[in-house]
């Protein structure tokens, strides 16, 4: 009969061979959240050599997302923080000489655009706008930036209420909502207004709109090559709040701000970019037949003005992150393929290869 030994006798026998050394493994738990770092928006300089990008952390004071910039090199060395301290820095933008650094940063109170020269470390204050700004993007003789941000608007009210006597205390007004889309999850009631188009010289000076009236300028923003106009997404339709997938590509002149539509059909047309030679614009978009999921293809239309053409009509995955090669000959697209993103090149004949 076999004897079964007792179990402080295994235990005599199995402690001696467990390493004192094997790390201890436990479930993540929500205070781990704290603890974790991300990084995101990398910027390659324009010759190549240093990455810039933002480390996101958590406060846990503050219960928020912080970010700073960081930056390393390309081969993966010389890797120091550019910006510190509890405020939230983003959207870095390397000037087209690489000499200046564009990027939004709360230090001082709201978010502004602050430069900072390279060489030096200096930094300035570009902007003091009542709300943040966002799409930041460099004109290409870089004088000026782009940028988005929302305007605020006070309709006139539904009725006209009599004035108060002194010292009365008075129900708080009825909320009146004229918006089709008045509510979102983390932001409550939404304010009424728009997000325009604004440009701001880089060596100081007020911000000027390119844009205005009851429309959204969606990012990112793309400078023609000469500077002379931008392309951006909008959905410029008189109802609008009931179409609001119908975005189309639109072009505004940087002089007098003068605008034109390059596409027109129902659907949307988003984040577009101009060609190196300013002579075609890529975006992509897709034919809404109003199904709860459709395709995004990728097309190019004429600067000028004419037809779009599909690129990617034979290629059944989303497309989007769309860069032009510097030949203007093709494009830097990504897309995700049986559950993994890929980065890929795509040719103006609607070849796609993959590179990563």
């Amino acid at each position: 009969m076999l004897a079964i030994p007792s179990t402080s006798l295994v235990l005599a026998l199995v402690l001696p061979f467990v390493s004192q050394e094997a790390p201890v493994r436990t479930a993540l738990s929500a205070g781990d959240l704290f603890a974790l770092e991300l990084a995101s928006d990398p910027q390659i300089s324009p010759d190549g050599s240093r990455i810039v990008y933002v480390r996101r952390w958590a406060d846990d004071h503050e219960d928020r997302w912080r970010g700073n910039l960081w930056c390393v090199s390309s081969s993966g060395e010389d890797h120091r923080p550019l910006t510190t301290g509890a405020r939230s820095d983003g959207s870095p933008r390397w000037s087209p000489d690489g000499t200046k650094l564009a990027f939004v940063s709360t230090e001082g109170g709201s978010a502004q655009i602050w430069v900072r020269w390279m060489d030096s470390g200096q930094t300035a204050r570009l902007t003091n706008l009542a709300e943040g700004p966002g799409n930041v993007a460099w004109s290409p003789d870089g004088r000026w930036i782009a940028f988005t941000s929302f305007v605020e608007e006070s309709p006139e009210p539904f009725v006209a209420m009599p004035r108060a006597p002194e010292g009365a205390q008075w129900a708080a007004p009825a909320k009146v909502i004229r918006q089709v889309q008045y509510r979102a999850d983390g932001e409550g009631f939404l304010r009424e207004g728009h997000t325009q188009l604004f440009v701001v010289p880089v060596d100081g000076g007020t911000p000027r709109a390119l844009t205005s009236g009851p429309f959204d300028v969606q990012g990112p923003l793309s400078w023609a090559p000469d500077g002379r106009a931008l392309v951006f997404s909008s959905n410029r339709r008189a109802d609008a709040d009931l179409e609001p997938n119908d975005t189309e590509v639109w072009a505004v002149t940087f002089e007098d701000a003068k605008m034109r539509a390059l596409t027109d059909r129902r659907g949307p047309d988003t984040s577009p970019v101009v060609s190196p030679d300013g002579k075609s614009v890529a975006y992509v978009g897709f034919d809404d037949r109003h199904q709860g999921y459709q395709v995004t293809h990728a097309f190019a239309v004429p600067f000028a003005g004419g037809a779009a053409r599909e690129l990617t009509a034979a290629i059944d995955r989303d497309i989007e992150g769309l860069t032009w090669n510097r030949d203007g000959r093709s494009l830097v697209v990504r897309y995700t393929t049986h559950g993994e993103t890929m980065i890929g090149k795509l040719s103006l004949t609607g070849e796609l290869t993959k590179l990563c």
